[in-house]
């Protein structure tokens, strides 16, 4: 199973130059909160995830109603990695 160090690793190899903002454990993913460094996407849809036994990265589709309310209320109740993560 992939530890939230490596999924990072994935995140910020995706998404070079890329913040992450917070993440929360959600089903089986880690769900991160990412501000790219891209100036056409900037804040727009920052979640994506990593699933935590295949290690694949994707989107987050965090506005699907199944999604929404139980990844917000994570958020809200974990608020971690407030701090930019090292590349």
């Amino acid at each position: 199973m992939l530890n939230v160090s490596d999924a990072k690793k994935k995140v910020l190899a995706h998404l070079p130059g890329s913040r992450i903002e917070k993440y929360v454990v959600y089903k089986n993913l880690f769900v991160f909160q990412v501000i790219t460094s891209d100036p056409q996407e900037g804040h727009m849809d920052p979640f994506y995830s990593v699933d935590r036994t295949t290690g694949k990265f994707e989107g987050f589709p965090f506005m699907l109603p199944e999604h929404f309310g139980p990844v917000s209320e994570l958020f809200s109740k974990f608020p971690n990695e407030s701090r930019p993560t090292e590349n």
